[in-house]
């Protein structure tokens, strides 16, 4: 017996991360982005697997790649520690999970500190029919994570002035009239 209820609990999970990685891919797709599906990233002699990679070059010469990991069991800080080797081998993707249960309170800080985004499930699962009934059915929590750029416009502007402070060599002066932040988010939701 509980053996069956494991086998529907992970087969509801598989269909609900079919579900969710599907959406995500036709909407990174109609935003421009290149989608690969359970995709192997090469790091520092390990290979590291994301079940969605999204790529896109807005501006010439600057690149946006996303990792998105649907995580079935609880995020831990152990899966986070594990993520932030991934960091440091393959830095040039922003990594995203998308949980399917509980998040712990240690693992949402660290994951923030270190620039992993934790998304919601739920409003990629409102726009499925019948998505949100399922979940509620199963009993799972879903909490809400606030998705942050990197940089704000205040430490672009500083990093800007930083890099080009006068000096003797250089003649031309430079000022910053326009700044443009780019960062797509995943996801939607209103909360009430």
């Amino acid at each position: 017996m509980e053996g069956e209820g494991t086998s529907k609990n992970n087969a509801f999970h598989g269909r609900i991360k079919e579900r969710i990685l599907s959406k995500i891919a036709e909407y990174l797709t109609s935003k421009g982005y290149i989608v690969y599906r359970n995709a192997i990233v090469r790091g520092e002699g390990v290979k590291h697997r994301f079940d969605l990679v999204a790529k896109q070059s807005p501006i010439p010469g600057s690149n946006i790649n996303l990792g998105i990991i649907v995580v079935e069991n609880n995020v831990n800080t152990d899966l986070v520690e594990k993520l932030l080797g991934w960091i440091d081998e393959i830095h040039s993707i922003k990594i995203i999970l998308i949980p399917l249960s509980r998040v712990d309170r240690e693992a949402q800080h660290l994951a923030q500190k270190y620039g992993i985004d934790i998304v919601s499930p739920v409003s990629v699962l409102s726009q499925i029919k019948a998505g949100e009934e399922e979940l509620l059915e199963a009993g799972h929590g879903i909490e809400v994570y606030y998705v942050e750029p990197k940089l704000s416009v205040e430490q672009v502007a500083e990093l800007f002035c930083h890099k080009l402070k006068p000096s003797i060599f250089r003649t031309t002066k430079y000022s910053l009239s326009k700044i443009a932040l780019i960062y797509y988010p995943l996801i939607e939701q209103q909360v009430e």
